[in-house]
């Protein structure tokens, strides 16, 4: 079988298909399928599908103009491929494109999802700007609670069995299926992750669909994202009138509030990144806020150490520090010089590795009322611990160093 799948909805698109196609046909990794769902285009959109005289090409043809997120569905239930890439009929892929996505999922399991940069592009195929995605998981995080999608559709690579267990395109929405499915995705555990590099050409003009279908989308918006609250956040309490002026607030941006009303959207947005991060950590025995091997390893894990501290200080949480080792006193010394919330407690297993004495999660939790820990060490490590802290704490926030 193939490895990946390529999907692509066409509709009125003989301008632009013969491009797109070429460009897939192009790519330094060659072995996709590509399915492509011409929604009863009224144009030449068909002939251009059949000219192509290549097996790997498989084209379908709705009866009738069933919508784009129909067309999405059923392709999407032909795909049986490890991954799949999706890409709009007017846009065009750069060659290293599947290849440097198909490797970024394999080399990041913990990511079902992963977008890119792009460039912008006109009717004519004149660049004219670019298109530059938030790369880092937290300010991913902050921008999908404000109501922002955390990646670019047409420019993604997904595991295809992961989206199919978070229902895939089984959306009632015309043009916002892909907000639908990233919400579902982290309302699941799951995340999206987005490459600093344009690996497609975005195209930009007046038919797109995105451009004429999304106005009057303000009423599905909502529902949707009223729905994504219940889920992360079942006992929250506001009235829908409430989420709609968050969404005002935060995302739409099409009147003007007071600065008592920006306080309280931005104070409601706290809440919600809070519950958010408790409903994610209670999805896996230890929840990882830190799991990525970069070269901005330092800067991320810094960041992520201060946010989480933010947090358990406005929540009244007292915390420990498990695995303060030699590596571990790293972290210790940031909380000091940063004046952050410190630890009740830093401790680590092996005795000769550290001041703090011996401890065991279970004394700990015996001697101190602790709901929150700060998981140090590798993976291995945190492997053994992963069961035990899950049993012991509510939530474990867990910050990986490599040793």
């Amino acid at each position: 079988m193939h490895k990946i799948d390529i999907l692509m909805p066409v509709y009125n698109a003989e301008s632009y298909l013969e491009e797109s196609l070429h460009g897939i046909f192009s790519q330094t990794f060659q072995d996709f399928r590509i399915i492509a769902v011409d929604d009863a285009s009224d144009d030449k959109s068909s002939e251009i599908l059949k000219s192509f005289k290549n097996e790997r090409l498989t084209s379908i043809q709705n009866p009738f103009n069933m919508g784009c997120t129909a067309s999405l569905q059923k392709g999407f239930s032909m795909c049986q491929a490890e991954f799949t890439a999706r890409i709009d009929a007017d846009d065009i892929m750069k060659p290293e494109r599947l290849e440097v996505q198909m490797n970024f999922l394999m080399d990041h399991p913990e990511y079902s999802v992963v977008g890119s940069n792009a460039d912008i592009i006109d009717e004519a195929s004149r660049l004219t700007g670019e298109m530059n995605w938030l790369h880092d998981d937290y300010d991913i995080i902050c921008n999908l609670l404000k109501g922002f999608n955390p990646v670019g559709h047409p420019l993604v690579m997904f595991k295809t069995e992961e989206i199919r267990k978070v229902g895939a395109y089984n959306s009632p929405f015309k043009a916002s299926q892909d907000m639908a499915l990233w919400l579902n995705l982290y309302a699941s555990g799951r995340k999206c992750g987005n490459i600093p590099q344009s690996l497609t050409q975005y195209r930009v003009h007046s038919k797109q669909i995105s451009q004429t279908a999304r106005a009057g989308e303000k009423e599905r918006w909502l529902h949707m994202f009223s729905s994504f609250l219940n889920s992360i956040f079942p006992a929250h309490g506001f009235s829908q009138t409430e989420i709609a002026d968050y969404l005002d607030f935060h995302t739409w941006k099409d009147r003007i509030f007071t600065t008592e009303q920006s306080k309280k959207y931005n104070m409601l947005f706290e809440k919600i990144l809070i519950a958010f991060e408790r409903h994610s950590f209670m999805l896996a025995p230890v929840s990882r806020v830190f799991a990525e091997k970069h070269k901005d390893a330092s800067a991320v894990w810094k960041k992520r150490l201060q946010w989480i501290l933010k947090e358990f200080k406005e929540e009244k949480l007292q915390y420990a520090v498990y695995g303060a080792g030699r590596k571990g006193r790293e972290i210790l010394d940031f909380i000091s010089q940063e004046n952050l919330m410190k630890p009740i407690v830093a401790f680590d297993d092996n005795p000769t590795e550290t001041s703090y004495g011996e401890f065991t999660i279970s004394k700990l939790d015996a001697k101190y009322d602790t709901i929150g820990a700060i998981v140090l060490g590798t993976d291995s490590f945190q492997d053994k611990l992963r069961l035990n802290a899950h049993k012991t704490f509510r939530h474990a926030f867990c910050v990986n160093i490599f040793l």
